[in-house]
């Protein structure tokens, strides 16, 4: 039979539990297993969820006690914060967090919960030591994870480690977008330009046909001060757009070029005096 263990009741923790057939006919359905296995926290906590979904809060954190007195206190606490949360009850959810990280410091799906909130609630020092446990008990947690990390650290004016990290996680990923990007953008904040350059590069061949790349480089050799590749690149860039419906987004993208083509114009026009 399906849903035996613990570890995927919590794994329903933060799941929808109405997806699928209609509202009336799952609860029904979550009704009868509940019946069915009395003493199973699993069918309780889904019921919770359940309840959730449909905005009954009490019957939901009744289903909870269930599930925590049937042996199952974390997943009852994880989920007891994902409904304070979302009911925009911060320091409630937190204290729900806290709990399951007292009992298991290395758990993980509490060290994201408890790390998101903290972002939330402005708190980045505490948060950044979420994320650290995180990635150390965990190193191949979502990149959206190490992202968001990053991004803490820039906030803190710590862009190396940001770096670092961001550079560490695509040992593994390769060179992501979602990764590299923010990358970029940190090189840029510091005026490397040739360090972003270099990491707009190496990104995968499929990003380089698009017109969007070309531009982006281009902009980026500006600043560095390569008119001339600049130049190049926006040249591809706009040949490449021939080939595209003429969207709105296409357009933004042909007058970007032609703004950049005046800047490269500009650029050259001391040097030629």
């Amino acid at each position: 039979m399906f849903l035996r263990t613990l570890s995927i009741g919590l794994l329903l923790a933060s799941g929808s539990a109405l997806a699928g057939p209609s509202e009336g006919r799952m609860m029904a359905y979550l009704e009868a297993q509940v019946e069915q296995q009395p003493n199973n926290p699993v069918h309780y906590l889904r019921r919770a969820n359940g309840h959730a979904e449909l905005g009954e809060w009490e019957d939901a954190f009744e289903d909870l006690t269930q599930v925590e007195q049937k042996g199952a206190a974390m997943a009852a606490a994880l989920a007891r914060g994902d409904f304070y949360q979302r009911l925009g009850k911060a320091e409630l959810a937190l204290e729900q967090f806290n709990r399951v990280l007292s009992a298991q410091p290395n758990n993980v799906r509490a060290l994201i919960k408890r790390g998101r909130l903290l972002v939330e609630l402005e708190q980045p020092k505490a948060a950044m030591s979420d994320y650290q446990r995180l990635f150390k008990v965990y190193p191949d947690a979502d990149t959206g994870h190490y992202r968001q990390a990053a991004k803490l650290f820039v906030n803190q004016r710590q862009t190396e480690l940001a770096l670092a990290l961001l550079d560490k996680r695509m040992q593994t990923t390769g060179p992501i977008p979602q990764l590299q990007s923010l990358a970029i953008d940190i090189e840029q904040g510091r005026g490397n330009y040739k360090a972003a350059i270099e990491r707009m590069q190496s990104l995968h061949t499929r990003s380089k046909a698009t017109p969007f790349w070309h531009v982006e480089l281009a902009e980026l050799q500006l600043k560095a001060g390569s008119t001339a590749q600049a130049n190049r690149h926006l040249n591809i860039a706009a040949d490449l757009l021939k080939a595209h419906q003429q969207t709105g987004a296409a357009r933004t993208l042909l007058q970007r070029i032609g703004q950049l083509r005046q800047a490269a114009v500009a650029a050259e026009a001391p040097s030629r005096t």
